[in-house]
């Protein structure tokens, strides 16, 4: 029985040190001598990591979280798992005034991780995205709806075939298929705007929809460590419900049927973004709301960067 101990603390602990080992990415520039290093964080976390340059072309990443992460390489994503070994180049392939083309190669284990940008930014799947001009969008509105599903389906079959044959971590998968999710938010809340300014009549019905199936989702606190899309999508559902269901919050009665409606929202996690962001983006209204009454909500917050960062905007 000790022995079995023995052998599975061993095979733990060679687990543990292994998913500690920092990831070590060597870059090589083609036709360029211009590399950017990014790391997308809405409340501006510093990304471990640290950039050594070699020489004009050559460059050494070393990234020392302890969990997969995504840098972003002159722009284009890249997916980093630690103990990761990679020979990593960046290609130029041609630039102009409005646009620049560019490539990944990368070898080494988890290599796709590293080059699932080239095939994501691809043009192929553009004749199954619906027009948003079309007639027939006007006058029956969820028909938008329908064929945004559809595309998503299309979408998600297309790339679950390449990034699998890219042997592409299946947490990479999950997260480009949560990032359409997100787009399809998006755009729901563009086309919900169209339909808001011209007074379109099937604007209700598109609304619920939308509330529906936003409120239907699952939103996934770790995608917040890769981007800040999803904290985006968050803000921008926040600022089409003040444009579109509380009038703008152009009275004080306005603010606090808003403020009412997130307190009441069903999904804790989503509603403390929208806490924050009513604080920061509405500050003067939010202001005026009753004291006790905020700062109670306010204090029910468990996500720690939203605490930290409200504090610039508000005392509580």
């Amino acid at each position: 029985m000790k022995i079995l101990a023995y052998i599975l603390f061993i095979l733990f602990f060679g687990f543990v040190c292994e998913a500690q080992k920092p990831a070590n990415i060597s870059i090589t520039l083609e036709n360029s001598t211009q590399l950017q290093i990014n790391h997308l964080s809405l409340f501006e976390k510093a990304g471990n990591y640290l950039l050594t340059k070699q020489d004009e072309t050559h460059y050494t990443l070393t990234y020392n979280e302890p969990i997969p992460g995504i840098l972003y390489l002159n722009l284009k994503p890249i997916y980093i798992t630690p103990g990761d070994n990679i020979q990593l180049t960046w290609r130029l392939v041609s630039k102009t005034m409005d646009e620049q083309v560019d490539s990944l190669l990368a070898t080494g284990v988890h290599s796709g991780n590293y080059i699932y940008s080239n095939y994501i930014m691809t043009k192929k799947l553009d004749s199954y995205f619906p027009d948003f001009d079309g007639a027939k969008y006007q006058k029956n509105p969820l028909l938008l709806y329908q064929d945004l599903n559809t595309f998503e389906k299309v979408y998600f079959n297309y790339f679950d075939k390449i990034l699998t044959s890219l042997q592409c971590s299946p947490a990479l998968i999950g997260f480009v298929k949560r990032a359409e999710q997100n787009q399809f938010f998006f755009n729901m809340i563009y086309f919900e705007n169209e339909l808001y300014k011209s007074n379109n009549p099937g604007l209700g019905n598109f609304s619920k929809t939308l509330d529906d199936s936003f409120l239907a989702t699952r939103f996934l606190p770790g995608d917040t460590h890769f981007n800040f899309v999803q904290e985006n999508l968050f803000k921008r559902y926040l600022t089409r419900l003040v444009q579109i269901k509380f009038k703008q919050l152009t009275s004080h009665a306005d603010a606090v049927a808003l403020f009412n409606y997130i307190n009441k929202y069903p999904n804790a996690y989503v509603r403390e973004y929208f806490l924050y962001f009513l604080v920061k983006e509405y500050n003067s209204k939010a202001k005026l709301l009753n004291r006790e009454s905020l700062e109670d909500s306010l204090q029910t917050i468990t996500n720690v960067d939203i605490k930290d960062n409200l504090k610039n905007y508000i005392d509580f």
